[in-house]
């Protein structure tokens, strides 16, 4: 999936950007700009017919400043440098890198399990985490809740969308594996494996 915080940012940028002069007014022009052909390309859809093509080209020689021209028009415009920082963007830097949105609230039931320290399992009774297992005791509420924080704001620096054979090995004996059940009735089991000195994980099913 994409990544709406970082599609949402680069839209507000795009919306609250305005030019800092005109240049020229002539499209045979362009190319003394870098724009034809352009270094960057980003085209807006409004709607089902109306689109609007946005270009960026050189860096001005003097100043923090890009050349850029729309469809709109034949106009060059001078403006700040930033929108082409912003729109230097990769595919891997819109995908989704949270690993986990679970709710915390919604949780009946969370167990890790772990080659250091083997399995550990909670459940939620009249609105208090206990551990089940290895012994019956009460879980410490606040340390369970950082944890569950620490795995929601965890996010992918990194994918492997045709993952080596080594990798697909490491999963053959993970490092861990948690599991969460919700209320809502979603049960999600996410495996950790180490790989060349790197932490991967992967949802159970979801393939590696």
């Amino acid at each position: 999936g994409g990544d709406n915080m970082t599609v949402s940012n680069l839209l507000d940028t795009l919306k609250d950007f305005k030019y800092d002069k005109v240049i020229v007014d002539d499209r045979t022009r362009w190319s003394e700009f870098g724009l034809d052909p352009a270094a960057t390309t980003v085209t807006l859809h409004f709607g089902d017919t109306d689109t609007v093509t946005l270009w960026l080209g050189k860096k001005s020689p003097i100043g923090y400043f890009t050349y850029m021209a729309t469809s709109r028009d034949n106009r060059v415009f001078l403006g700040g440098q930033y929108l082409t920082t912003a729109l230097n963007k990769t595919m891997r830097d819109f995908r989704y890198k949270k690993i986990a949105n679970f709710k915390p609230d919604s949780i009946n039931s969370f167990a890790i399990d772990s080659k250091e320290h083997g399995a550990i399992a909670f459940a939620r009774t009249e609105g208090k985490f206990k551990i089940l297992k290895p012994v019956l005791l009460d879980a410490d509420e606040d340390a369970l809740n950082d944890f569950f924080d620490e795995i929601l704001a965890t996010r992918a620096i990194d994918f492997a969308d045709t993952p080596s054979d080594a990798l697909k090995g490491a999963f053959t004996s993970p490092l861990a594996r948690w599991n969460v059940a919700t209320s809502q009735g979603a049960n999600q089991t996410f495996i950790i494996a180490e790989s060349d000195k790197s932490l991967w994980g992967t949802y159970e099913g979801a393939g590696v």
